[in-house]
């Protein structure tokens, strides 16, 4: 069973209030799966919490602590653990959590690029919450020609086990800082996977940078939140799969409201792929950037 897989039981399962059935495919996902000890452990605190048991899952949490994992204080918010929040071991485990993503945060990458001796032009991929830069790259380079120059920033929120995210209110300061220096020949294409897209589109519509367009892929979007206040709305090439549980619905709405502000947007549906990355990404990414081109 691969990961999208066992997201999709776990989501599945936390749907209709089926704790126990979630706590079991998260119990095989850790077989299957040991580099998503962190995911894992932190569904499993949820749905501990959720389903009666704040007491395993502040344990869960504590021996993932003393296995090197931690989260951010934004995730241990997370209203399905109140009741795990309410346990006397709550304060120091939160505590020692903090102390160690502090420590994390101070290890941040820089910048993964691949120059191209004679750029078309920067293709800028913003990886998703939680992501391991070197894999994202590696993604990312097999799927960009050759001609464009790639960049791969990384967020400067950590996670345990080499893990990076993005700033939950999606504040554009951290891209700013990590591409100051970096090689940008135009045109410009933002992109990003889950979180990195919502924040691309937020840097190209708020003219954080002269964008040409945008490649989204199963992107948490929340247009609603910057879509009054956009500078400069630019065409959208947004990659979404039928069974993506996480950012289905909100793309079909953010296909809505930018259709009705007149804004340029090709929808490449996938049926029956998940929050992922579609099977032939390179023929994805060509197809955009081709796209873009012919919307400039």
């Amino acid at each position: 069973m691969d990961f999208a897989e066992v997201r999709r039981r776990v989501f599945a399962a936390y749907a209709m209030g089926s704790f126990q059935d979630g706590l079991d495919a998260i119990t095989q996902g850790r077989t299957e799966h040991p580099d998503q000890d962190e995911t894992l452990t932190f569904w499993e605190a949820c749905l501990s919490s959720m389903g009666g048991d704040p007491g395993h899952a502040l344990a869960a949490l504590t021996a993932g602590l003393d296995r090197g994992l931690a989260w951010h204080p934004k995730m241990l918010a997370d209203p399905d653990l109140d009741a795990a929040r309410e346990l006397a071991g709550w304060d120091e485990f939160e505590r020692r959590s903090a102390n160690m993503i502090l420590a994390l945060a101070e290890e941040r990458p820089e910048p993964l690029v691949r120059l191209s001796p004679r750029p078309v032009g920067t293709v800028i991929a913003l990886h998703g919450g939680g992501a391991v830069p070197g894999d994202f790259y590696s993604e990312w380079a097999a799927a960009v020609p050759a001609e464009w120059t790639l960049i791969t920033p990384i967020g400067d929120v950590p996670r345990s086990g080499g893990r990076w995210a993005w700033p939950y209110d999606f504040s554009t300061s951290s891209l700013v800082e990590a591409l100051d220096g970096q090689p940008l020949h135009e045109p410009i294409v933002m992109a990003g996977f889950s979180q990195g897209a919502g924040l691309a589109l937020k840097a190209a519509w708020n003219g954080v940078y002269e964008v040409s367009g945008l490649i989204v892929v199963a992107g948490m979007l929340g247009v609603e939140e910057w879509h009054s206040s956009a500078k400069k709305p630019v065409p959208l090439y947004l990659v979404m799969g039928t069974d993506d549980d996480i950012s289905y619905e909100p793309s079909k709405d953010t296909c809505a409201a930018l259709s009705e502000a007149g804004v340029a947007v090709h929808v490449d549906l996938h049926d029956g792929l998940g929050h992922e990355y579609p099977p032939e990404m390179g023929e994805t990414v060509r197809a955009g950037l081709d796209w873009i081109q012919r919307s400039r």
